[in-house]
């Protein structure tokens, strides 16, 4: 047939040079971009009614969770995703945690185009994946619209806690040849506990006077605590002491216990006598 040149051939050659090529693949470390992770989700302002894009985080796609600090921050891999948690407007200005960004009043819609959408000058040019800078600026921003269309407190104490979060991750992620690195962490750690003194004494007073239940952070509570006063409103000023002393321990978080260990504790009389 012609064929006496390929006497040698190997029988099982070209599958042993796949396995080898498939298994140097493996090896090579795999390159993770933070747009990987990101999906341009098409929003409607309820302020001036612009169709927009937003950036969010696609749902199917969440990277790993590394670990959780003790005020619940979520430390991810490859990304911070609390970066992408604010949907803005880029026309009139109006910006919301993504939970809460919907319809509203009449009476909030002409506050905000009052005081907020007649001065707005936008937020520039839209990157590409936001940075800690663009993010927090986007929060803030966020921020002043509570107070403007007079949210619930819990949803301002809800942004100043997201904005502390934001700080201690740029902190963290400083790059090493930053000029006067140190200062810049004293700067970002002030900064970083103003925001948690705000953040905990609006939850203090919105737990004296908002429901769980109608709370804007009542699907951020361990379920320990937001469960159990759904059940048993008669036992809600137990739960609402176990926050209060959780509210008031010092800002220095390095050491101190989590959310759910000191409810968990402030509950174990409870619990005996159940």
């Amino acid at each position: 047939m012609g064929l006496g040149k390929m006497a040698d051939l190997d029988l099982y050659g070209d599958t042993k040079e796949a396995e080898k090529k498939a298994a140097d693949q493996k090896n090579e470390p795999v390159q993770v971009n933070e747009t990987d992770f990101l999906l341009a989700k098409t929003m409607k302002c309820p302020v001036c009614d612009t169709e927009f894009k937003c950036k969010t985080i696609k749902a199917a796609k969440m990277p790993k969770l590394i670990s959780r600090d003790p005020d619940l921050r979520c430390v991810y891999s490859d990304l911070d995703v609390y970066k992408y948690g604010v949907v803005s407007c880029p026309i009139c200005g109006y910006a919301s945690m993504l939970k809460t960004f919907g319809p509203m009043p009449s009476a909030q819609i002409k506050l905000i185009k009052e005081q907020i959408s007649a001065n707005f000058t936008g937020l520039g040019e839209e990157p590409e994946v936001y940075s800690y800078d663009d993010a927090i600026a986007r929060y803030k921003l966020a921020l002043v619209n509570t107070v403007v269309k007079r949210a619930r407190v819990s949803e301002r104490a809800y942004v100043c806690l997201h904005i502390a979060w934001l700080l201690r991750g740029k902190r963290q992620n400083l790059p090493a040849d930053t000029p006067n690195k140190a200062a810049e962490e004293q700067a970002l750690l002030a900064e970083e506990n103003d925001c948690l003194a705000k953040a905990r004494d609006g939850f203090m007073d919105a737990f004296s006077k908002e429901s769980f239940r109608c709370a804007v952070w009542t699907n951020r509570l361990p379920p320990i605590l937001s469960q159990r006063s759904a059940a048993r409103p008669d036992r809600e000023k137990k739960h609402s002491d176990g926050l209060r002393r959780y509210l008031r321990t010092p800002l220095r978080t390095t050491g101190s216990r989590s959310l759910r260990e000191i409810l968990k504790s402030s509950l174990s009389t409870e619990n005996s006598d159940g």
